[in-house]
């Protein structure tokens, strides 16, 4: 038969991660990379990666584009093209009186 240990398992503390919020590298690339039409998801995940060491693997890939989605709903961001086409900052105007 195994034994069992009688002290209970502790979990192991998360660290933080080593980058911002995927929507603050987003912006922070757009910004970046200077497009007037937009700028390209190929084009921003190469910004991402090579600025922030971010393995190129498909869990980078999935939370990009997850947080393209939730930017795009929040009204953070706007697709030009549709939305295959490329990503725009949304401007913030303020409120007529």
């Amino acid at each position: 038969m195994a034994k069992t240990s009688s002290t209970p398992r502790t979990k192991k503390a998360a660290n933080p991660p080593a980058h911002p919020k995927y929507e603050d590298m987003i912006r922070d690339a757009i910004v970046a990379l200077k497009d007037r039409k937009g700028s390209s998801r190929q084009a921003i995940k190469k910004y991402i990666i090579s600025s922030y060491k971010l393995p190129d693997n498909t869990i980078t890939n999935n939370r990009l584009r997850i947080a393209i989605n939730k930017g795009v709903e929040k009204g953070l961001f706007a697709f030009y093209n549709g939305p295959s086409g490329t990503i725009k900052l949304v401007k913030k105007e303020p409120p007529r009186r």
